[in-house]
């Protein structure tokens, strides 16, 4: 499923410190787009606006780039499983379900089990499958 998430890193955003947050944006069905806070900042002129990656060419007093960046799959990974979540069970405002929901060390799973706690017969489905 092709979902319409990607990171970006906007130089509007630039800190006192030359520093910018790198964010996903999710762009819904009501044209409006959705913001999350990845937590990992970098300076702009680092950020590859192409291929949507940190350049290896970041200084190391911001860390690592590779690390970095699989940090960035890993998170973009979560906000895609969240949002397939909330499309699943036909959330109406699937934007800001996703953010009061995401946080970048959310675990999945817990929405599921919640899902389950709040209907009874999803359990047996649950165990089931």
């Amino acid at each position: 499923m092709l979902l319409p998430i990607k990171l970006i890193c906007p130089k509007s955003k630039v800190r006192r410190d030359g520093t910018c947050l790198i964010f996903i944006q999710y762009c819904g069905k009501a044209g409006k787009s959705t913001l999350l806070n990845t937590e990992i900042a970098i300076p702009p002129k680092f950020w590859n606006r192409k291929f949507l990656r940190i350049s290896p060419d970041l200084p190391e007093t911001y860390g690592q780039p590779q690390h970095l960046n699989e940090q960035l799959a890993t998170v973009l990974r979560l906000a895609g499983d969240i949002i397939a979540h909330a499309t699943k069970e036909k959330i109406a405002d699937v934007g800001q379900f996703v953010k009061q929901t995401f946080c970048a060390g959310f675990d999945v799973k817990k929405l599921e089990l919640q899902a389950i706690a709040n209907d009874p017969n999803r359990i047996w489905i649950y165990f089931s499958s």
